[in-house]
């Protein structure tokens, strides 16, 4: 089910990070009672966190960055459960009207299709809302499943830059 734009807002731990769902999940703002389901995919400036303390601090540097306007980070939520499966956002800033897409989803959840919706909403939500006229993302040349995904969602590739595609 799908939640008409006022409500979404209203259901949004914070205005910059609106709700968007579909009819399979929904994203919204991480909150500190998260922890607990996303430590273990936590991370920060590639580093990942190695105790539920450390991955509130990289809650709240992500919230930092979210109020600077360079991020934005959504927990991803299947449309039957409270458990959060991911995490999928914008990182990097918003320059010359380009944003750059990131996600990761814990094991019990891959295979499904929850992260294919969630990047779709982000994608929708960034041309739409943001503005953006060009989405990025870099994917290590091993990590299949994210390639499959990215061209999935009609991300195409640009060029190698070292250890990522882009």
């Amino acid at each position: 089910m799908m939640l008409p734009p006022n409500e979404r807002e209203a259901r949004s731990v914070h205005p910059d990070v609106p709700y968007l769902a579909n009819e399979r999940v929904y994203l919204r703002r991480l909150a500190a009672a998260d922890i607990g389901d996303i430590r273990e995919i936590s991370f920060y400036d590639g580093r990942a966190a190695d105790s539920d303390e450390e991955a509130l601090t990289m809650l709240r540097r992500i919230d930092a960055d979210i109020e600077g306007g360079t991020s934005l980070h959504w927990g991803v939520f299947p449309q039957d459960t409270s458990t959060c499966a991911g995490t999928c956002g914008f990182y990097r800033g918003f320059t010359n009207g380009t944003g750059e897409i990131g996600y990761v989803l814990r094991e019990p959840f891959r295979g499904r299709g929850i992260m294919t919706d969630a990047v779709r909403l982000v994608i929708a939500h960034g041309f739409e809302r943001l503005g953006l006229t060009w989405i990025e993302a870099r994917v290590a040349p091993d990590n299949a499943a994210s390639i499959r995904l990215l061209e999935r969602v009609a991300f195409r590739l640009e060029k190698e830059d070292g250890e990522h595609l882009r």
